[in-house]
């Protein structure tokens, strides 16, 4: 990956990060994050199936209260970008490489989970001060202390998607050229395998009363679609 793939990924997982503790506009979504990645890295179709995964795997992951869940946009984020990065140097490796993706998206949205848990911890110092500013009536130092807790959460986001990034991509670099080409064949049905568990995981989640009539429309329409293509 170079170095301006890196920034891209930095701004990305910053935005993610300010997505997921403070604006809640979905813009973090993995969805949506995923199809931004393959657009500026020239695979937006792939970008948008990577999304669509991740979307359908870590849909019934919600942050309830003080629960520690995965974090799934930015495994989701990191897993694409290395995704794309490296089918558009080895595609004879492209199952393999689906293959490591996945398991570096688990990894990485694990690993984002403890550290947002950590921050958690570290952000009720802003609490404290925003209290004892709004005690005192000083809208000014709640209003400062607000922005930098924006720009903590927006850098810290940066720093570990990117982070990841460079650790796995540098794994990769070293050890991918030593793998035999035809270990690929191993994992020749994973994204069909991958996306059937997606798709059950809809099921389970959506399969009631209420919500089982789109359920069988979106079914519908992706069959309509598959048959189209």
């Amino acid at each position: 990956m170079s170095f301006y793939d890196y920034i891209v990924v930095a701004v990305l997982g910053g935005v993610t990060a300010l997505d997921k503790s403070a604006f809640r506009m979905l813009a973090g979504e993995p969805l949506v994050i995923c199809t931004a990645a393959g657009a500026y890295l020239g695979e937006l179709e792939m970008g948008l199936m990577m999304g669509m995964i991740w979307q359908l795997i870590w849909m019934g992951e919600l942050p309830i209260g003080a629960a520690v869940i995965p974090d799934g946009s930015t495994g989701a984020l990191v897993s694409t970008c290395i995704y794309i990065k490296f089918v558009q140097n080895s595609e004879q490796l492209a199952q393999l490489l689906f293959a490591l993706a996945l398991f570096i998206g688990v990894v990485s949205a694990y690993m984002g989970g403890s550290f947002i848990s950590d921050k958690r911890k570290f952000h009720n110092r802003y609490l404290n001060i925003m209290d004892k500013f709004a005690k005192e009536v000083r809208p000014a130092g709640v209003e400062s202390v607000f922005i930098v807790g924006m720009a903590e959460q927006f850098l810290s986001g940066a720093f570990f998607a990117s982070f990841l990034c460079f650790i796995f991509s540098t794994l990769l670099n070293f050890t991918l050229h030593r793998v035999p080409v035809y270990w690929d064949s191993l994992f020749c049905s994973m994204s069909v395998i991958t996306m059937g568990i997606a798709s059950a995981v809809i099921v389970d989640l959506f399969w009631n009363r209420k919500t089982l009539p789109p359920l069988i429309l979106g079914l519908a329409l992706g069959f309509v679609y598959l048959v189209l293509i």
